[in-house]
């Protein structure tokens, strides 16, 4: 009886814990101390050659930690300053949102490739590709737009434009659905984990063929996260996790795409206790001489 008590005073502790709003990061009056511009710097001009593709800024407010991400800005593909709080509605859509922009253009990411000189896939995406599914067909996709491109197709603009809305999740039309069997593309995609790979898979080739260099995406604020209700606030936590750890995974496959997450002093010691896992990783980012 006494064990069985103490669990339910336990779960209803924890219960009472997640109705309360995480404290608010107090301002900083001491001189704050910015991470080494220099390390910052390496992290970005060396993402994709092994080190942790995940970097976290701590900063009293959004415009001490801009003062970083500007340090940034002109190494990384896209621009990482723009709208970096902007996340909070969908992480993954925000994601898509930064990727679109890339190259200094709507989708010119997935244009340059089409149009590169000599296309190629080697390891470890070539693995994948000779996997079949999902790969395969795509990066057969990408061939046959290619070709049709160099042809000067009838209505290839389309075509692209169809296999963008596949790839990014936007609602396909019936017209699209014929374009995209044009490409033998035979399904959408069917989970939120498909679409990232393909947007990742896209990526690390576009890597692979030079016509991308290390990107960069921001995210700030994370504090705003945990300010939200309790089942808001796990779901974007878990998708934040999610998205890190997808970002990981395809870092060691040539992806070269750095996730940047600022927070306020205090933040972590909450994130830690709302969600583990994510609160280990977001700390994990910090630069080694600041992790106190």
């Amino acid at each position: 009886m006494d064990s069985t008590m103490a669990a339910e005073d336990r779960e209803l502790e924890d219960c009472w814990g997640d109705l309360q709003p995480p404290p608010r990061a107090q301002p900083l009056t001491a001189k704050w101390h910015p991470p080494p511009r220099p390390d910052v710097e390496e992290w970005v001009e060396t993402l994709g050659q092994g080190q942790s593709p995940i970097l976290t800024v701590k900063g009293p407010s959004p415009m001490h930690r801009m003062e970083v991400y500007r340090w940034i800005c002109p190494l990384a593909e896209g621009d990482p300053c723009k709208g970096v709080a902007d996340w909070v509605g969908d992480p993954w859509a925000y994601l898509v949102n930064r990727l679109a922009g890339f190259k200094l253009g709507t989708w010119n990411l997935l244009w340059e490739l089409l149009d590169v000189p000599e296309f190629v896939v080697e390891e470890p995406l070539r693995g994948l590709v000779d996997q079949g599914f999902l790969f395969t067909e795509f990066y057969q996709a990408l061939w046959e737009a290619r070709f049709l491109l160099q042809e000067s197709a009838p209505r290839v603009e389309n075509l692209v434009e169809a296999l963008i809305r596949w790839m990014t999740w936007t609602e396909l039309s019936s017209e699209d659905r014929k374009l995209l069997g044009t490409l033998r593309l035979s399904r959408p995609l069917q989970s939120d984990e498909e679409r990232l790979d393909t947007l990742f898979f896209l990526l690390a080739l576009a890597r692979q063929n030079g016509t991308v260099g290390p990107a960069v995406i921001v995210f700030d604020d994370i504090d705003l996260a945990l300010r939200q209700g309790v089942e808001t606030r796990r779901q974007l936590l878990t998708k934040l996790l999610k998205l890190i750890s997808a970002v990981e995974r395809w870092d060691r496959l040539g992806m070269a795409l750095g996730l940047v997450l600022g927070v306020s002093p205090g933040v972590l010691t909450s994130l830690k206790r709302y969600n583990p896992k994510l609160g280990k990783k977001i700390s994990g980012g910090l630069i080694p001489q600041l992790r106190t």
